[in-house]
């Protein structure tokens, strides 16, 4: 897959992306509507992991104590076992972060996005206030705000101001380079309020 983008796990305004896949939404169109537009309204879960025991004769199970599946909830789909320390960020907790600043008229979601099935899924809102750059032509610079994470243990939740429009793992990969320093990051380990 062109991106690492499957299933089409894209959902994006303006611009089509460079590789032609995802869906188009209407201008108007929310975070939660491209959440479902993309294929990413499910709910992540941590599920307790229990195996038979080596007896032979029973089907007896023992629970794995201080683990968690880490599982799409939608499939089924297991991204990791993880310590009973780890706690996903939710797609919808991503979309929720951005909801205040798009219904006050400061920014509009671009695009939102999943990669590797769902393992890795960012929002980005370009904030509606633009700059116009005169060198040459008189660019106008845009500006975002990008809200990523993994539920496969990959990537922490990271979030950032941006100039890069992000459509794929290019991208990504190209915003979470950009101005490192001047980010926000957070271990799996803590929970989200």
């Amino acid at each position: 897959m062109p991106a690492l983008i499957e299933d089409n796990m894209l959902a994006w305004k303006g611009e089509k992306p460079w590789h032609g896949l995802g869906f188009e939404v209407p201008a108007l169109a929310t975070g939660e509507e491209m959440l479902v537009i993309s294929k990413l309204n499910w709910p992540v879960q941590r599920r307790s992991i229990a195996m038979r025991t080596a007896d032979g004769k029973s089907t007896l199970t023992a629970q794995l104590k201080g683990f968690k599946a880490i599982v799409r909830g939608d499939n089924d789909y297991v991204f990791q076992v993880a310590t009973n320390k780890y706690f996903p960020f939710q797609n919808a907790e991503i979309i929720s972060f951005f909801r205040e600043y798009c219904e006050a008229g400061s920014a509009s979601m671009e695009t939102v996005g999943g990669l590797k099935g769902g393992a890795i899924v960012w929002a980005l809102a370009k904030l509606n206030h633009g700059t116009t750059v005169k060198i040459g032509g008189g660019d106008e610079l845009k500006g975002y705000i990008l809200l990523a994470t993994s539920h496969d243990g990959s990537v922490r939740t990271i979030g950032k101001a941006t100039q890069i429009r992000v459509v794929c793992a290019n991208t990504l990969q190209a915003a979470f380079m950009e101005n490192a320093k001047d980010e926000f990051r957070m271990k799996h380990t803590r929970k989200w309020t």
